[in-house]
């Protein structure tokens, strides 16, 4: 049940290529964590220049995804993860240096999940271990 929150900069990106971006992190995810192709829960956040200092020599791409998950990956999944989703934002003009993953996790204990039942409580359907 990963929860992603993308940030961007504003009138960098066409309606497409935001599409584009939300897909390209969903599949990511599906593919090397395993979730089901419905878990899916992004949000899109814009800055105006102004808002937001990005690091000096990164382009108007530049991207900071931070992805709130349950425990349990593996290192070396964590690392496919990274590879995948930058692998992803290169096909839509990302340079992969302008990419920046930001993994968050937070015990099942903490996650009030299916009307409010703590996730370490509830059959998730999958595994958080790969």
């Amino acid at each position: 049940m990963p929860l992603v929150k993308l940030h961007i900069l504003k009138n960098a990106w066409t309606r497409e290529e935001k599409e584009g971006l939300h897909d390209a992190v969903h599949r990511s995810l599906e593919s090397v964590f395993k979730i089901p192709s419905w878990d899916f829960n992004q949000r899109l956040f814009e800055f105006d220049g102004n808002d937001w200092k990005i690091p000096p020599g990164k382009s108007d791409k530049y991207v900071l995804i931070e992805i709130s998950v349950f425990p349990g990956r593996k290192k070396h999944t964590k690392k496919m993860l990274y590879a995948d989703m930058v692998a992803g934002l290169e096909r839509l003009g990302v340079p992969k240096t302008d990419c920046l993953i930001l993994l968050i996790e937070q015990p099942l204990e903490n996650w009030g999940i299916r009307g409010g039942i703590p996730a370490d409580e509830v059959d998730l359907g999958y595994s958080t271990v790969v």
